[in-house]
Order: C-alpha cells, then structure tokens, then sequence
C-alpha cells in the first residue's frame, strides 16, 4: 500500500512540475492568429459590421423653356447633420447620387446650379419614391415669375 500511496505522490509532483505545459501549447498554437490579427489589422470575428446599403437616385437636368439636357449642372441634397451628397450632371443632363438608406425619410434640401440659369432649390423628404427626377431650370434671361410657377406645380 506505501507503493501505491508512494506512486500517486509522485504522479501529482510531476502534474504540478508541469502546470505551465498546456499554456504554453495554447499561447503557441494561437500564436500565428495573433500576429496576424495585429499585422493585417483585421476586426476580430466577433465584432463584424453590416454591409453599408444605399439606393441609387436619378435625376435629369434640363431648360424650362426649350427641354434641352443641361450637362455639367452641380447636383447637391444636403441632410442635416450629414455631409453634403453632391454630383454633376453628365452629357445627357443626369445626376446619379447614391444615398445611404440611413438616410431614408430625413428631411433635405435639394439645390441644383447650372451656368445661364437660376438656382433650383427644394426641400425635400428623401423617400425612395417622392423624389423629383426631372428638374426643369430657368434661363437668366427668363422672367422670375416662370420659376414662381413652376415650384408650385
């Protein structure tokens, strides 16, 4: 019985000379994942982001009074306490601005400026589907009231 009393000391002596053992396995193995999580400086798998989700808006710019396409208009939609989404109208006199769908059902000003015309500015809500996609500006040499009209149709 002093044998096996004798063997079982000695099996928790060695146990407790080599506590240190499985750490060491365990800080050796995750080694490479560390490293490279602080090289590459890649989020750790449990804090993962949302892919951001925006919608397209479309918009033409033309002349009241002859229809023709105004290329090179600045397009702005300002949101409150957001930065300014800006764009310039292309050859056929249309501006594509992407808008975060964060946005969506906020309040805005749209203002659209060409060279030879009146500035356009409206207030806007951005919903997907209330949103003008035809802006007809006003030359300089037209009469202010055309304009008058035209905002409140």
């Amino acid at each position: 019985m002093a044998k096996k009393e004798e063997s079982s000391k000695n099996g928790f002596m060695r146990f407790m000379q080599l506590w240190w053992v499985p750490i060491v396995v365990g800080v050796i193995s995750l080694g490479p994942v560390i490293i490279r999580m602080i090289v590459k400086q890649e989020p750790s798998p449990t804090t993962e982001t949302a892919p951001l989700q925006t919608f397209q808006y479309l918009a033409k710019v033309q002349a009241q009074e002859t229809g023709k396409a105004i290329p090179n208009a600045t397009f702005i939609i300002e949101v409150i306490g957001q930065a300014l989404l800006d764009e310039v109208t292309d050859s056929n006199g249309v501006a594509r601005i992407s808008i975060e769908d964060s946005h969506l059902g906020q309040p805005g000003k749209l203002t659209v400026e060409a060279a030879g015309y009146e500035q356009y500015i409206q207030n806007i809500d951005l919903t997907k589907d209330e949103l003008p996609d035809l802006i007809q500006l006003v030359s300089v040499s037209e009469p202010t009231q055309a304009r008058r009209q035209t905002e409140e149709q």
